[in-house]
């Protein structure tokens, strides 16, 4: 079952994150260094939902590994994002990967969206057949 809860509260995060600041492309573009507002950052800072939720610190265990990717239980990357929003794959890559996105681009917001829609109806997975 699905990590409602967890999946709000990064919805929720990502309702408030700069869209200048946002990559879906990249876990982070450069690694906090500076203050910068409430978190460290820096101006070029910038990263994906994933990249977000460990620079904010929003889940506690969720770090940084290896070349700034996501880590979770061990786990890295995708797997971490799966196995903390206890999410199938493909509904990982559906929210965190570039290519899910047209044109390869996505908001802060539209993927905050596309998580409360999963939410709202976790049967839209099913019917991508996770």
């Amino acid at each position: 079952m699905p990590n409602t809860k967890r999946l709000m509260k990064l919805a929720d995060f990502l309702e408030t994150v700069p869209r200048k600041k946002f990559d879906i492309g990249m876990w982070v573009t450069s690694r906090a260094t500076e203050p910068e507002g409430d978190k460290p950052g820096e101006c070029g800072f910038g990263a994906c939902a994933m990249g977000w939720a460990v620079h904010a610190e929003l889940f506690e265990g969720l770090s940084f590994a290896l070349c700034d990717w996501p880590k979770y239980e061990g786990r890295i990357g995708l797997d971490a994002a799966q196995t903390l929003f206890d999410i199938h794959m493909d509904t990982a890559k559906h929210f965190f990967i570039a290519d899910e996105y047209p044109g390869r681009r996505a908001t802060p917001k539209q993927v905050a969206k596309r998580i409360r829609a999963f939410v709202a109806n976790p049967s839209l997975a099913l019917e991508r057949g996770e």
